[in-house]
């Protein structure tokens, strides 16, 4: 269970986000809130089971997809920003703590998500709550590890060339959701 939680996870938005954040934010705090974000989805997934897939699926949808295109419009708007106005260069800033930044980004792109109703389909045929919160967590927590830790070695791309690609994930991410495809 945890390696397909994983392999559902590593390519997905939720790591994605991991990666930007850890670009301009300490990757540790990042880490740690991404961390805490998915294994709070993971306890919470399980909790409710596949009642909240059922009574939610297609309301879990459209907001999934509201939310991945308006942050895709968002993207696409930073790459043909002129440069004199990027906030690129700028610190972080100090008022907003990093870990909560991650923890809530994470935790929201996470509603809805596929590795989400993995887990709460586990959690009901299983009957095992505790071993799939472990696993859930365990395939989450690694995937995020990566994104994370990747961030590290992508730091020499042009940060345009992120959020131009970014831009286009999110809207695909968006299109193939609302026409029924898990993301």
């Amino acid at each position: 269970m945890a390696l397909a939680i994983f392999l559902a996870e590593l390519p997905d938005k939720t790591s994605i986000a991991a990666l930007y954040l850890a670009r301009k934010l300490p990757r540790k705090q990042v880490l740690l809130g991404a961390w805490a974000a998915l294994i709070l989805q993971a306890i919470i997934s399980v909790l409710v089971g596949t009642t909240l897939y059922l009574l939610l699926h297609n309301l879990a949808r459209y907001i999934a997809v509201s939310v991945m295109m308006i942050t895709a419009i968002f993207m696409l708007v930073k790459v043909f920003r002129p440069e004199g106005d990027s906030d690129s260069k700028r610190k972080p800033s100090k008022i907003l703590n990093p870990f909560l930044i991650s923890f809530l980004a994470i935790f929201l792109a996470e509603i809805g998500d596929i590795t989400e109703f993995a887990t709460a389909g586990f959690a009901a045929s299983t009957h095992r709550p505790l071993s799939v919160v472990i696993g859930s967590s365990l395939g989450l927590v690694a995937a995020s590890g990566i994104s994370v830790s990747s961030s590290l070695f992508l730091e020499k791309i042009p940060e345009k060339v992120f959020w131009l690609v970014g831009s286009l994930l999110m809207a695909t991410f968006a299109t193939l959701t609302a026409f029924g495809f898990a993301i």
